[in-house]
């Protein structure tokens, strides 16, 4: 059984949706973890390296972080049409949309929140007119003055389309519903619950 090592109002509430649309056997570990103000402390029970949370353990097998954890679990559960396996065509932007949301799309997003300044040319997503897209989609910077959106993935909003009857959302409304947001900060849980009488129960843990 797949053990989710949690903390209410993190990024794990992100795992609680992802486990309820795949139909997983689950269980919750809560542990503590350092806050953003110094207090508090790791886990010992947890077995992510930095004390951190998202961590899961499946009969032993330890994973962490987002990516990871999202591609490991839509492999494992290939039933439910979350992710594109081995051997679909679409399989190579979906594992590099997951690496670009932990990558850079949600770095963006926390230096913006916490009002982190990043030099230009260290970070992709820093603030730039851009050149023409290329064939990939991807814009690249020429100055500093405008800022750069990601180009929109065909994968991400095709993979609903190949899902079975009556499933309710895909893999990205799952790791984004929860968001970026820090401990300590406010409800992670996403305004509306999914369809499915799962997803809304997992709300109630989030």
């Amino acid at each position: 059984m797949i053990t989710l090592y949690h903390r209410p109002k993190t990024r794990s509430s992100r795992f609680l949706f992802l486990l309820e649309e795949l139909g997983a056997p689950y269980r919750i570990q809560i542990v503590t973890t350092r806050n953003r103000d110094g207090t508090g402390a790791p886990d010992p029970a947890n077995p992510h390296p930095h004390g951190k949370v998202p961590a899961i353990s499946d009969d032993g097998v330890v994973v962490f972080e987002s990516p990871a954890i999202a591609l490991y679990l839509t492999d494992k559960f290939p039933q439910s049409g979350l992710g594109p396996l081995v051997g679909d065509p679409q399989r190579g932007a979906y594992l590099s949309w997951l690496a670009y949301y932990g990558d850079v799309f949600e770095p963006a997003i926390m230096s913006k929140v916490m009002k982190v300044e990043v030099p230009r040319g260290t970070a992709g997503w820093v603030a730039c007119p851009t050149r023409p897209a290329t064939a990939s989609g991807l814009r690249t910077c020429t100055t500093s003055e405008e800022t750069v959106a990601p180009p929109a993935s065909p994968v991400l909003t095709g993979i609903s389309s190949r899902r079975p009857a009556g499933a309710s959302a895909s893999l990205t409304d799952l790791s984004t519903s929860a968001g970026a947001t820090p401990a300590g900060s406010g409800n992670a849980c996403p305004a509306t619950a999914s369809s499915t009488s799962r997803a809304a129960n997992a709300m109630l843990r989030c």
